[in-house]
């Protein structure tokens, strides 16, 4: 049988700064390694603890030239993506 890590080892990242889908593979990937709540940890070093309205970040956004595979991805609830995503790229460039 082979282990989802051994197929996560064949993806091929995708060109950086590049705006196309995840391959299917590579986000079940991400979403079987958060087992199934949101990796956001707070400078406490907690982790939320939400399960709910999750999807998929880039820690580096692919508009700054973040890669586009599954070591710059992250499973976030929708309020910590929004909140990341504006520490980003800041607040107006979100509302645009």
């Amino acid at each position: 049988a082979i282990t989802a890590a051994a197929k996560v080892s064949e993806l091929r990242p995708l060109q950086p700064g590049l705006r196309v889908a995840l391959p299917a593979a590579m986000r079940r990937a991400a979403f079987a390694r958060a087992k199934g709540q949101c990796e956001y940890v707070a400078r406490q070093g907690r982790r939320c603890a939400s399960r709910f309205r999750l999807e998929l970040d880039h820690v580096v956004p692919l508009g700054l030239g973040g890669a586009n595979d599954l070591g710059n991805a992250r499973v976030l609830c929708k309020v910590h993506n929004l909140q990341q995503a504006e520490e980003k790229l800041g607040r107006w460039q979100m509302r645009r």
